[in-house]
C-alpha cells in the first residue's frame, strides 16, 4: 500500500472488525445497569475509571447511534461527575456562571495530567468536549429528522439535565440540544490559546496544559462545528 489507501482485502478486514465490534458493544455485557452508564472495558480497572469517555466517543465514531439511550446515560454520568461532586471541575463552575460548557475530561478517576503522572489530578480535554458537543448536534438532528426523542428510564437523567420532557416540543429539543452543544464548544474558544487547542485544560484555572496544538483537539472540534451545521440545516417534520 502506498499513502492512504487501502487493498481490497484490507477493507474487507476492517468492514469485518467494524462489524464484529458493533455487535460486541451492542450487547448489554457493556451496560451497567446499577450505575446507568456503559462499561468501556470488561475486566478490573483502576478506581473511578467508569463512565468512561471512550463509550460516548463511540457514537461519535460510528460504532453506536447517538439516540442509543445507552449512550446518553453514560453522557449524563460524566456530566454529572465533573459538575457535581468530588470529581467536579472548578473551572466548570466559573463557566457555567458565563453560560458555557462543562467541559469533560477522559473518566472520573483520572490521574494523567499530561505533565506531571503523579498529580493525582485530571483535567478536561478538548477532544472529549468537542466529542460530547458532536452528540449533542448529531442527536439534535436525529430528532428534527424523525419527530421522536429517545427518553426511557436509562436517557432520563440526560434530558433531565437539559430541561427536557415529555411535553417538550421536537422544534424546542433541538434548539436546547444545539444551545448545549454551542456552550460546550463556547468554553474550548474561552480557554483556548488565541484558537489554538492543547490537549487538556488545567481544572482550576482553565489554561491549557499538556500537549500544544494537538491534531486531534482540532479534528474533533472541526468534526464538531459540522455537526452543528448539519443539525441548524435538518427540516424539521411537518
Amino acid at each position: 500500500m502506498r499513502g492512504t489507501g487501502f487493498a481490497p482485502a484490507d477493507t474487507e478486514r476492517l468492514d469485518a472488525a467494524i462489524t464484529d465490534l458493533t455487535g460486541v458493544l451492542a450487547d448489554d455485557d457493556h451496560w451497567d445497569a446499577a450505575g446507568n452508564h456503559l462499561i468501556s472495558m470488561i475486566g478490573d480497572t483502576q478506581p473511578g475509571y467508569e463512565p468512561n469517555i471512550s463509550s460516548v466517543m463511540a457514537a461519535v465514531y460510528g460504532a453506536l447511534e447517538v439516540t442509543d439511550t445507552r449512550v446518553l446515560a453514560t453522557v449524563a454520568g460524566l456530566r454529572a461527575a465533573w459538575t457535581d461532586g468530588a470529581n467536579a471541575y472548578p473551572v466548570n463552575a466559573a463557566d457555567a456562571a458565563l453560560g458555557l460548557g462543562p467541559m469533560f475530561g477522559r473518566f472520573p478517576g483520572d490521574t494523567y495530567d499530561g505533565d506531571d503522572n503523579d498529580s493525582g489530578t485530571g483535567h478536561p480535554w478538548a477532544l472529549c468536549t468537542a466529542n460530547v458537543a458532536e452528540v449533542h448536534y448529531d442527536l439534535a438532528a436525529a430528532v428534527a429528522s424523525t419527530g421522536k426523542v429517545p427518553i426511557d428510564a436509562r436517557s432520563r437523567p440526560f434530558f433531565d439535565q437539559l430541561g427536557i420532557d415529555a411535553t417538550t416540543t421536537i422544534a424546542d429539543v433541538a434548539a436546547i440540544l444545539c444551545d448545549a452543544g454551542d456552550r460546550m464548544l463556547g468554553a474550548l474558544i474561552r480557554h483556548s490559546d488565541h484558537l489554538e487547542l492543547s490537549e487538556q485544560f488545567d481544572a482550576v484555572t482553565g489554561y491549557e496544559k499538556s500537549v500544544r496544538n494537538l491534531t486531534w483537539s482540532y479534528a474533533a472540534y472541526l468534526s464538531a462545528v459540522r455537526a452543528r451545521r448539519r443539525a441548524l440545516s435538518t427540516p424539521l417534520p411537518t
